[in-house]
């Protein structure tokens, strides 16, 4: 998803070879690591091992783990992506400068207790193996920014996944998670938590104190209701619920004073959800695919909507309200059950794209709304 892309660092080395006086030094910050000399082959890195800061050998059909990369004590960025590897060797452990460990889109199966030693570990990337669970030990990698679990086929998280104290993004999206353990709490500077497309019935209380949480993706799930303890996330900005079963988004829900995006489409919402109307700082609401059948006047509180998406409900009628709403440029009421419109839409003056296609409007209506929206782009 763009989102998530955008916020996981993606490392770019350039071909910049350093000297052996710099290779042999301290822990390089990841502005260094970008001007290292990436290594791409074995027989390269074996010639000067001293030297080797960053090894990358992606999609070279290697079925095990190179035993020869453990004499590299210097390497701090390793890439064995795209390799049907299963196992990685206990003795991993050698690699104690170890930075950045990537093994997108192996093989592998399992992770070994060792993991845990590598104690400067600030980057795992493990998305699209066949991992089944996480060893305890993953809880020792007290220096873990990043873990990337994305694919793999997780039943559940060992508690330990609470002691990982600098985790700013987990990806856990596209496993069997049915539930969440309550130490999830403990991740006190976390910042994205990519939970879409489990199982997950429902959320522990304990996530309300995820203080530092900004992006949280809960689609493709099975939840049927959000905790009031959500409205304790007062960081969160983007809240992404599509395809789950929820009916009501909770009056009681404190407002997210930072929340700018929720999509809540293809859910079971008969009714509009009262307790978004608390959320004034929201500029993009989807609410597609639900059993909607009105817009009450309250909408007129959302004075910083930009995005409104109604696709897909029973809506008969717009009302007055809706109008008030000066920034919105973007209004979806595709395919509902909109005959006409009233006269004040001509003061949705900001309002560039209208979507009333699949609706009840005949030709008249049609060109009367045209004429009040004149600078507007209008699919009928």
């Amino acid at each position: 998803m763009s989102v998530k892309k955008q916020l996981v660092f993606f490392l770019l080395f350039t071909l910049i070879k350093i000297s052996p006086a710099i290779a042999q030094s301290k822990l390089l910050s990841l502005e260094a690591l970008e001007k290292v000399k990436i290594y791409e082959s074995i027989e390269d890195a074996l010639s000067e091992p001293e030297n080797v800061i960053a090894l990358k050998i992606r999609n070279q059909a290697l079925e095990n783990f190179p035993r020869e990369i453990l004499k590299l004590k210097n390497l701090q960025y390793l890439d064995l992506g795209l390799n049907p590897i299963t196992t990685l060797p206990d003795s991993i452990t050698t690699l104690q400068n170890l930075q950045i460990l990537d093994m997108w889109g192996a093989k592998l199966n399992a992770l070994p207790a060792q993991i845990g030693q590598l104690k400067n570990l600030r980057f795992l990337y493990l998305d699209y193996n066949q991992i089944t669970s996480l060893p305890a030990q993953i809880g020792q990698l007290k220096k873990l920014e990043i873990l990337d679990l994305e694919g793999n086929q997780l039943r559940a998280l060992p508690p330990e996944i609470g002691l990982l104290s600098a985790l700013e993004i987990l990806d856990l999206e596209k496993n069997q998670l049915t539930q969440l353990p309550q130490s999830l709490d403990s991740l006190k500077v976390l910042k994205m938590l990519d939970l879409e497309g489990n199982q997950l019935t429902s959320l522990p209380q304990s996530i309300g104190k995820l203080s530092q949480l900004t992006y949280l993706y809960l689609q493709n799930n099975l939840l049927t209701y959000l905790p009031k303890e959500l409205g304790n996330l007062q960081e969160l900005a983007y809240l992404f619920l599509e395809n789950n079963q929820i009916r009501q988004f909770e009056e009681g829900m404190p407002s997210l004073q930072k929340l700018e995006f929720l999509d809540l489409s293809k859910n079971q919402l008969t009714q509009f959800p009262t307790g978004i109307y608390q959320q004034q700082q929201l500029q993009v609401l989807k609410l597609n695919h639900n059993q909607l059948q009105g817009i009450p006047p309250e909408i007129q509180q959302m004075k910083k909507l930009k995005t409104l998406s109604l696709e897909a409900n029973q809506i008969q009628r717009i009302p007055q309200e809706l109008t008030l709403l000066n920034v919105l440029e973007l209004l979806n009421l595709r395919d509902n059950q909109i005959k006409s419109f009233d006269n004040q839409i001509s003061k949705m003056t900001g309002l560039k794209e209208l979507n009333l296609h699949k609706n009840l409007l005949n030709e008249t209506e049609q060109k009367r709304i045209q004429s009040f929206l004149p600078a507007c782009f209008i699919k009928f």
